[in-house]
């Protein structure tokens, strides 16, 4: 099973910088990621070129490989002219010599390459995989705009061809592709902001049967999620139940680590009831945080955090609760803010920040000196001498979003009334 599920762990957040309202701005979603290399063509095709390369690398080196995979591409032009080597061969082996480009990361020699197949097969299944391949790396580039005409290239040429007489290998790798080209053009679509067409393409993953048969867990997932999220907007509860059928379906294949099951039940249950604090979202969220099989896991401190948003958001304030689960996060998030990744750090400073000051709000009478003291100043090396930025997720209305990072924020310039005087006046 692919392990990358897209784009699951991330969620639109509310970016408070130190401020007023008028600093707050509604981050949004993170573009879905492009998904990892998938074989999409024959058994040896991409095999056989990753072994060329390897072979070449190890015994002459990169520059070598590089002189030798030119001298490739020069013969099969040669031997395509005299007769030697039949087009639609022709076309396998560019295509091959197109992957082997790409695995030394030479991204205009694979686009060169993968285009003369065009030339000697334009409508074979290779031509497919060639400009398959040439909207994936254009979407992978963050050049969406430049990948939608590739993808709907393959997809033409795959639908006229016909499946007849295929072997059932060939046949799942010719739905396998026609999958990919279907997924990737609704990410496209999604990205270029047109997402009632995308809607269609992810419908289209879902409903037809040879395309779901062989569709990875991801790409699965992602559909369904994909869809979950428009019915949310469009306040059609359907969909959003088959998204919570598609996790179970996959958490019942038992495959999976636990911080992916914890991410993919946090993902369900915020869909399900994105109120923050719905009580039936706060249960669902309690019974994952109480858990024990998930007590070591990393992705369980997202729902104690949501817990605690939920818990700080209601009407009246539930502060014994916001202290039970922040003071537990606070303790588990500080060593990990420095021995994790840069991207991974500012995930957890971000939830060591709003939990830091919800506890500081809640527990201000209640705490000793020294515990206040020691929040207090792990908070400044966290924040450091730079503006406060407040994150807060957005899920259910923007407005209670607001209200809730402008209540964080006053409880910033209460408690840090020096920090804010040195950077308050800095906006993002």
């Amino acid at each position: 099973m692919n392990s990358a599920l897209k784009a699951l762990f991330l969620s639109p957040v509310l970016v408070w910088s130190c401020g007023s309202p008028a600093a707050a701005q509604d981050a949004g979603a993170t573009p879905p990621a492009g998904p990892a290399e998938v074989d999409v063509g024959t058994s040896s095709v991409t095999a056989q070129a990753a072994t060329i390369l390897v072979d070449i690398d190890s015994k002459y080196g990169v520059s070598t490989a590089f002189a030798r995979l030119m001298d490739r591409e020069g013969a099969i032009r040669r031997d395509v002219a005299d007769g030697l080597l039949d087009p639609d061969e022709a076309a396998r082996e560019l295509y091959e010599l197109g992957q082997a480009f790409r695995a030394q990361r030479r991204r205009e020699d694979s686009f060169r390459v993968y285009e003369q197949v065009f030339d000697y097969s334009p409508n074979s299944f290779v031509a497919a995989k060639a400009w398959l391949e040439i909207g994936r790396m254009q979407l992978q580039s963050g050049t969406p705009a430049n990948a939608l005409d590739p993808l709907l290239s393959a997809e033409k040429v795959l639908t006229a061809l016909t499946t007849e007489g295929l072997t059932p290998p060939a046949r799942t790798a010719y739905y396998r592709t026609l999958a990919l080209v279907v997924d990737q053009t609704g990410d496209v679509l999604h990205l270029l902001g047109r997402d009632v067409e995308a809607c269609e393409y992810y419908r289209r993953l879902l409903e037809t049967p040879e395309l779901a048969s062989v569709l990875e867990d991801s790409y699965y997932l992602n559909a369904n999620r994909f869809l979950a999220d428009a019915a949310l907007r469009a306040n059609e509860p359907a969909a959003l139940s088959q998204y919570n059928e598609a996790i179970e379906r996959i958490l019942a294949k038992g495959e999976l680590p636990p911080d992916l099951i914890v991410s993919l039940r946090i993902d369900g249950i915020v869909r399900l009831y994105p109120d923050v604090s719905d009580l039936r979202r706060i249960k669902a969220l309690e019974r994952l945080w109480q858990d024990p099989q998930f007590q070591a896991s990393d992705a369980i401190l997202r729902a104690g955090d949501l817990l605690d948003l939920a818990y700080y958001s209601t009407e009246p304030r539930r502060s014994q609760d916001v202290l039970r689960i922040g003071l537990v996060l606070l303790e588990r998030l500080q060593p990990r803010i420095q021995a994790t990744q840069q991207e991974t750090s500012r995930n957890w400073s971000a939830m060591y920040i709003r939990n830091a000051l919800m506890v500081l709000d809640c527990g201000w009478a209640g705490l000793d000196a020294k515990r206040i003291q020691e929040i207090k100043s792990q908070f400044e090396v966290v924040v450091g001498e730079h503006p406060v930025e407040i994150r807060v997720p957005t899920s259910g209305s923007s407005q209670q979003a607001i209200q809730r990072a402008a209540r964080l924020f006053e409880s910033y310039q209460r408690h840090f009334p020096e920090h804010y005087r040195r950077h308050g006046a800095n906006t993002q």
